[in-house]
């Protein structure tokens, strides 16, 4: 199925950047959003978020592009050092580049999930487990 590929996601979320950038632009050069760097950069958060949520993309996938353009904006606004961009960029393509070939999105087990397994394992016998489940 195409929407569940990483590829799509990533498209999606270029089309949502893109119109969000395009509409703030369109606002603040026709004078109807004041010139004011955080307000300009919060509308097109908002409106990447808005976007993500229309084309039904996952929720990671929506709080990413709620949170893409802040981030820049305080990395750039702020002068962070450039390993850290870097460091950020190089583990998220450690965690997320195998999905590309391996068809399987990174999702880990939450805390509450491996209580609940436990509880459902027996205890005083000998088992079998298969995770079936694991990609």
């Amino acid at each position: 199925m195409i929407q569940t590929a990483p590829l799509y996601y990533l498209c999606m979320s270029a089309v949502a950047q893109v119109l969000a950038v395009g509409v703030t632009v369109l606002l603040s050069r026709t004078g109807v959003l004041p010139a004011n760097s955080l307000l300009i950069v919060a509308l097109q958060a908002g409106i990447a978020f808005i976007t993500a949520r229309t084309l039904k993309l996952s929720l990671p996938w929506q709080i990413l592009n709620l949170l893409l353009v802040p981030a820049l904006f305080f990395y750039a606004h702020f002068g962070m050092p450039p390993w850290l961009a870097l460091g950020g960029l190089i583990l998220s393509l450690i965690i997320y580049v195998p999905t590309f070939w391996t068809r399987v999105p990174f999702y880990p087990t939450s805390a509450p999930m491996y209580e609940e397994i436990l509880k459902r394992l027996p205890e005083n016998r000998d088992f079998t487990f298969i995770d079936l489940g694991c990609g």
